[in-house]
């Protein structure tokens, strides 16, 4: 509201007589003034325009209708309130500010009983409930970084954390990377970050946890013995609770294995039996010219000679039983040990197999086709070529040596050589044994077929 200025008011000297019609006229004009300013319920008919400072020492300002503005110069309330029940509070200069109190400044709720908004002289902001944007909002925390609000994903700029929210997925994006940094201060409480599937359930077991002292788990909120390490739980699931992926693998297997994985898995993890428990390791790998597929490498240590039942080596397998009470148990008299399977003829069968006595066991075939006698040889002889072509420690030469007349390509052609010794071949032991075997029975024959020539002088020189 403008108000205008009161005009000339008719002056008055000493000794000189006031005349009633003078002074109606002045008083006029003052109440016709303050009447446009004031309203019948003596507050303010409209706004107020001020051009210079307005101080208010004490009972405060109330503007009922019409707004408040202050052109420049400022407005200072020292005592009491400022409140506008109508209207708006308008400042007009470019750069307006209010300056709170040294404390802080507080944007109170209707019944004036608590702080919706706080914000202290330092600058932080606590809001009582939440805050909504309807548009992007940039936090800035310096001069050259700021954490990016958007309601879709966008492009962040240099030095910006950006917070995305589409189709009710919420994505994290930085500059450098992402990190999540835990309390590490030397206090006792546990910080740690996890992930939940109910925040209203976060009291529960996270769906993942990582803790400040180094324990990482899924499905696990802690494990007793692991101080920095990984813990797994799968609850009732009885599948996979581990896979190694790779986008260059495709096995193409799926059912064909034990329980079912994924065409680009090359080695999963899951229990041998569901109630039970043991572990399961599958190595998959394509169809193709690749050997080996499954390799265990061990590196370091130094080799011990003993060879006896307490002797140790740089690679071992131990397997025990136990009683079902935390106690180890002695494997059960003639009890299968370790083994190896094998996909043979259509079937998955035991290949070689170690006892509970340290017997071995191997599978010896069970197809006509394959050579597991060499009845057509000369047994010793083929035993005799073996030690000559290995030159074997310790060997003496006889006259009889030249009469062998298999050499070591013939050792090579039944089996009982994988390749030319200077090749690096190997002994098939299991053949060798074989081979054993078939001489000793020729031995044997030949030795009754000369009792039987013996018998025969025996009887024609008694009958002499």
């Amino acid at each position: 509201m403008s108000v205008a200025q009161i005009g000339a008011l008719i002056s008055f000297t000493d000794a000189t007589t006031i005349e009633a019609a003078d002074f109606n006229s002045n008083y006029t004009d003052v109440r016709n003034a303050f009447n446009n300013l004031v309203t019948g319920s003596n507050r303010l008919a409209g706004g107020i325009s001020i051009n210079g400072a307005l101080t208010v020492i004490s009972g405060g300002v109330t503007v009922t209708a019409g707004g408040l503005t202050v052109a420049s110069g400022g407005l200072t309330v020292s005592l009491g309130n400022l409140a506008v029940t109508a209207g708006d509070i308008t400042m007009a200069a470019a750069a307006s500010q209010l300056v709170p109190g040294a404390t802080s400044f507080s944007l109170r709720n209707t019944a004036d009983s608590a702080d919706n908004l706080i914000i202290v002289d330092a600058g932080a902001a606590t809001f009582r409930s939440s805050a909504s944007f309807s548009g992007d909002v940039t936090v800035g925390y310096n001069d050259t970084a700021s954490i990016l609000i958007q309601g879709t994903n966008g492009a962040i700029a240099a030095g910006e954390v950006g917070i995305f929210e589409a189709a009710n997925h919420l994505s994290i994006s930085a500059e450098g990377g992402v990190r999540v940094l835990l309390d590490n201060n030397a206090d006792s409480v546990t910080e740690d970050f996890a992930i939940y599937t109910d925040v209203t359930a976060a009291t529960g077991t996270p769906l993942f946890k990582v803790e400040e002292s180094g324990f990482v788990g899924i499905n696990s909120a802690s494990h007793a013995q692991i101080t920095k390490g990984l813990s797994i739980d799968q609850d009732g699931a009885d599948n996979i609770v581990l896979a190694f992926k790779s986008s260059d693998v495709v096995t193409v297997l799926t059912t064909a294995v034990t329980g079912t994985v994924e065409t680009d898995d090359f080695a999963t993890f899951l229990k041998t039996s569901a109630a039970s428990g043991g572990l399961r390791v599958q190595s998959l790998a394509m169809d193709e010219a690749v050997s080996p597929v499954t390799v265990i490498e061990s590196y370091g240590g130094t080799a011990t000679t003993a060879k006896s039942s307490s002797g140790r080596s740089l690679v071992e397998v131990d397997v025990y039983e136990h009683d079902g009470a935390n106690a180890l148990a002695d494997i059960t008299a003639d009890g299968n040990v370790f083994g190896v399977r094998g996909r043979v003829s259509g079937t998955t069968r035991t290949l070689l197999m170690v006892d509970e006595d340290g017997d071995l066991f191997a599978d010896g075939g069970t197809t006509t086709t394959a050579v597991t006698v060499f009845d057509d040889h000369n047994d010793a002889q083929l035993i005799r070529a073996f030690d000559l072509a290995r030159n074997a420690k310790g060997l003496i030469h006889s006259e009889w040596d030249r009469h062998v007349k298999y050499n070591e390509q013939e050792l090579v052609d039944c089996g009982v050589l994988g390749a030319p010794i200077a090749e690096g071949g190997l002994v098939c032991v299991t053949q060798l044994q074989r081979l054993h075997n078939g001489a000793i029975w020729q031995a044997y024959v030949e030795r009754q077929e000369l009792a039987e020539r013996v018998k025969d002088l025996e009887q024609k020189l008694l009958a002499v």
